[in-house]
């Protein structure tokens, strides 16, 4: 069965006004299996059917000292999205997002996952609010994947 377990990589480009993560996919705990792959950001699905679907992102920020104990209202949110054959535009699949108050150093971590008909030649990416606060420094923290049910 198609499979993939994608982990984050410090690069970036942009799709549809968000920053879209691009991923390691062979490298550690990463890989892509029986005729799924990875190009350009995306997962690209190897023929219809069933898919689960999963991300996680976790944003971190080392706050300033002279901001340190001031209260600062902090908004991080992710998103997978869908290109389909056949459909110009790209459509959110899942997305989550939190709103906290810090008054230091934070983390906070967003993880998405469901089951959904996907066509061969779908491609599906990541988007978040702020590349500059997505932790990429443990394959654990964020990651991305994909398999048939």
């Amino acid at each position: 069965r198609p499979k993939a377990h994608l982990t984050g990589k410090r690069e970036a480009c942009i799709i549809a006004r968000k920053p879209s993560l691009q991923w390691e996919d062979h490298l550690g705990i990463a890989f892509t299996e029986d005729g799924m792959k990875y190009e350009d950001g995306s997962l690209v699905i190897p023929r219809n059917g069933d898919y689960f679907v999963y991300a996680q992102v976790t944003f971190r920020a080392s706050l300033r000292e002279e901001n340190k104990g001031k209260q600062q209202i902090q908004h991080v949110s992710q998103c997978v999205t869908r290109m389909a054959r056949g459909y110009p535009e790209p459509s959110e699949i899942l997305s989550g997002s939190k709103s906290f108050n810090e008054t230091g150093n934070w983390y906070e971590t967003i993880y998405l996952g469901a089951a959904f008909q996907l066509r061969e030649g779908d491609k599906l990416f990541v988007n978040v609010t702020d590349l500059a606060l997505v932790d990429f420094y443990k394959d654990h923290k964020t990651f991305f994947g994909a398999f048939a049910l």
